[in-house]
C-alpha cells in the first residue's frame, strides 16, 4: 500500500525520526482504513485519526483543503482530520446530546450531527443536527457556533420565512441548490425544504400528513383535506387539530414517477430515528434522494418539475445484483454519491454492503457482502470485506471512496 493522502496506522516519515502512520491509499478493488479502532468510544484527538476511536460515523464529507469532516453520531461531535498530518481534532461538540446552544463551537452541545457542508473560500461549515432539530453554522476560523436554520424543537412551520425561525423535525441532510441557495432533507417531515440566498425557507418536495390515530385517515382521492393552523402538518378525518396536530406525519412512499407535487417520503423520524434520506446533486442539476423507508432511490429533477425511480422495487429486502437496478431490493438505503465517470453509489444499510449503478443502470455489489455482516477487517479486498450497517458514502476528490461502516465504529476507503 502507497503512502498518499489518507492516514491510516505505518509507514515512516522522510522528515523527521519520528514515525508517522502510513497513507490509506488502496488499490482498486481494495480498502483501508481512515479513522477509527472498531471500539465504540471517544479518544485520540490530536493524534493519528488511524488511533483515534470513534462511535457510530454516520457520514464523511471532504473540504475544500482535502481535509474530512466527520459525523460522529454516537459521539455528538464534528471531528476533522488533517489532509497533510492526519491528524484528528474536534470541530464542534462537547459530547452532550442536548440542545445546541450558540458559542463556542467545541463547547456547545449537538445531539446527533447526521451531514455536514463544508464552507467554499473559508466560509462557514453547516452542520445538520439530526435531534436538535436544527442546521448550525461553524465559523472554523473563529471557532464560532450560530443557528442557521431551525429553533431546536421538532416542529413543521415556518414555510415563506426566515430559516432560523423555522419548525424542522430531525434535519437529514444539506446540500447546495443549483439555484444559489441550499436544499434540506426535512426527514420528520417527510419533506425537502429550500432555503434561498435571503435566507427564505419553503417547501419543495413532499407532504406532511398525519394518518396514524383516533379520528384521521389516509386521504382518499379528492377527499377535503384539513390544515394544521399554523403548521404545514395536513390531515383526512373529523378530529379535532388540537387532538392530532402535535402527532409527527406519517412516513410514506408515494409518486414515485411523474410530477413532483404528487410526492411523498418515508423517512426515519422521531428521537430513535437513524440516519437516511440523504441528498447527492448530479452534474445535470438534479438530485439524487435516498427514500430510506421506501427502500428505494429516486431523482428530484427540478428543472422538469418530476421524480423518477433509480434504484429498488419499494419492498425491503436483498435481490437483483447483476440486472435493472428498478428490479432490485434494497434495504433501507440510507446514502447515495454520484461517481465522477456517472455510475451511482448506494449504502444499502441493512444489506450491509455498497453497491453500484452502472450508466446503463445494472446494479452490482461494490463494497461488503450484500445480506451478511461479521467482523470488521482492517484492510483487504472490498468486496470481500462484511459491513455492518453502512449509513455514509461519499466521493473522495481523488477518486476514491469514503464509507461510513457505522456499527463497525470504522470509516473506510476503497479504492475505484
Amino acid at each position: 500500500m502507497a503512502c498518499g493522502a489518507l492516514w491510516v496506522a505505518g509507514c515512516a516519515s522522510t522528515a523527521s525520526e519520528v514515525p508517522a502512520p502510513p497513507r490509506c491509499e488502496p488499490e482498486a478493488g481494495a480498502f483501508c482504513v481512515v479513522v477509527g479502532t472498531g471500539e465504540a468510544a471517544f479518544t485520540g484527538d490530536d493524534g493519528p485519526a488511524s488511533t483515534a476511536a470513534v462511535f457510530l460515523p454516520a457520514d464523511v464529507v471532504t473540504a475544500e483543503d482535502g481535509s474530512l469532516l466527520l459525523l460522529d453520531w454516537g459521539n455528538n461531535r464534528v471531528r476533522r482530520i488533517d489532509s497533510a498530518t492526519g491528524t484528528i481534532t474536534t470541530v464542534a461538540g462537547n459530547g452532550a446530546f442536548a440542545g445546541t446552544p450558540e458559542g463556542a463551537a467545541r463547547e456547545t452541545s449537538l445531539a446527533h450531527p447526521a451531514h455536514a457542508l463544508p464552507g467554499r473560500d473559508g466560509g462557514p461549515l453547516l452542520a445538520v443536527i439530526t435531534h436538535g432539530h436544527r442546521i448550525v453554522s461553524v465559523d472554523t476560523r473563529t471557532g464560532q457556533l450560530t443557528r442557521w436554520c431551525g429553533r431546536g424543537v421538532a416542529a413543521y412551520d415556518g414555510d415563506d420565512g426566515p430559516c432560523a425561525e423555522a419548525g424542522f423535525d430531525s434535519p437529514s441532510a444539506i446540500v447546495r441548490s443549483p439555484r444559489g441557495g441550499w436544499f434540506v432533507v426535512d426527514a420528520g417531515n417527510h419533506v425537502v425544504r429550500e432555503v434561498d440566498v435571503q435566507g427564505i425557507v419553503r417547501t419543495v418536495v413532499g407532504r406532511c400528513h398525519i394518518e396514524d390515530a383516533p379520528g384521521v385517515h389516509a386521504c382518499a382521492p379528492g377527499e377535503p383535506v384539513r390544515a394544521c393552523p399554523g403548521s404545514g402538518k395536513r390531515y383526512c378525518g373529523d378530529a379535532a387539530p388540537g387532538d392530532v396536530c402535535f402527532l409527527r406525519c406519517a412516513a410514506r412512499s408515494e409518486g414515485q414517477d411523474g410530477p413532483l407535487g404528487g410526492v411523498r417520503l418515508a423517512c426515519p423520524s422521531g428521537m430513535s430515528a437513524d440516519p437516511g434520506c440523504r441528498l447527492e446533486p448530479e452534474a445535470s442539476g438534479a438530485l439524487l434522494l435516498t427514500d430510506t423507508l421506501g427502500h428505494r432511490v429516486r431523482r428530484l429533477d427540478f428543472a422538469s418539475g418530476t421524480i423518477a425511480p433509480v434504484a429498488g422495487t419499494g419492498a425491503p429486502g436483498y435481490s437483483g445484483d447483476g440486472g435493472p437496478a428498478l428490479a432490485a431490493q434494497l434495504n433501507r438505503p440510507a446514502d447515495v454519491a454520484a461517481l465522477l465517470d456517472g455510475r451511482i453509489v448506494v449504502a444499502d444499510a441493512f444489506n450491509h454492503c455498497v453497491r453500484v449503478i452502472d450508466k446503463n443502470s445494472v446494479i452490482q455489489p461494490l463494497v461488503g457482502t450484500c445480506g451478511k455482516t461479521g467482523p470488521a477487517m482492517p484492510q483487504g479486498k472490498a468486496r470481500e470485506t462484511r459491513l455492518n450497517v453502512p449509513y455514509g458514502v461519499s466521493v473522495d476528490p481523488r477518486g476514491g471512496l469514503l464509507v461510513a461502516d457505522t456499527l463497525h465504529h470504522v470509516v473506510i476507503r476503497v479504492g475505484l
